[in-house]
């Protein structure tokens, strides 16, 4: 799913989080005004479930979020993305350092749209790295694969630290132009799954 969309789709857990949480909030708040005449046994027992699915709900409600302000940067880093503070791309083991080639590249990343992976999309090829080299210094870091089903690249945002052995995953997005960008600039993405 593409666009608006999978954007709604994608948020759709986070809300029935919070909805959960305030439900269970409500519950708790609601259980401390009942009085003294419960006995004290199931009061300790209630707030102690209460406790711990407070805190469970807490951790589902922190860590979704975080990856959804992780992708929505990432987003925001591609669509604003300008051809003159890039020194250089690689894509894959082809390094692209000629300005029209990263100016080709920029244009097209820039119309990337929120992608949520869905079983009738058909998935993508082997992924392959890409890496905008800025001239801050910077790197921007991420792995593209051509869609199999579609006309287009999905592109994994995965966490910018190169040195990290964690590789967190931070959602998707998809561009539509990319494959024949880099087709033209001479470095094509895989066109089967790796394995095939």
């Amino acid at each position: 799913m593409i666009g608006a969309r999978a954007f709604l789709i994608d948020m759709a857990p986070l809300i029935i989080w919070l909805v959960i949480w305030l439900a269970i909030v409500a519950v708790v708040l609601r259980a401390k005004k009942r009085g003294p005449d419960t006995l004290q046994a199931s009061t300790a027992k209630m707030r102690l479930r209460g406790t711990i699915a407070i805190i469970v709900l807490v951790v589902g409600l922190v860590a979704g979020p975080v990856r959804h302000f992780r992708q929505m940067q990432n987003w925001s880093t591609l669509h604003n993305l300008a051809a003159d503070s890039v020194d250089f791309i690689q894509v894959g083991a082809t390094r692209l350092a000629k300005a029209s080639d990263a100016k080709a590249l920029v244009d097209a990343l820039r119309s990337c749209q929120w992608y949520v992976p869905t079983a009738g999309d058909g998935g993508w090829a082997q992924a392959v790295s890409l890496v905008v080299h800025l001239k801050s210094g910077n790197d921007l870091r991420y792995r593209v694969g051509r869609m199999l089903k579609q006309e287009g690249v999905a592109i994994d945002f995965i966490s910018q630290d190169p040195n990290s052995h964690f590789e967190g995953h931070y959602g998707y997005v998809w561009v539509k132009g990319l494959p024949q960008v880099l087709d033209r600039v001479g470095a094509p993405l895989p066109t089967e799954r790796k394995g095939s």
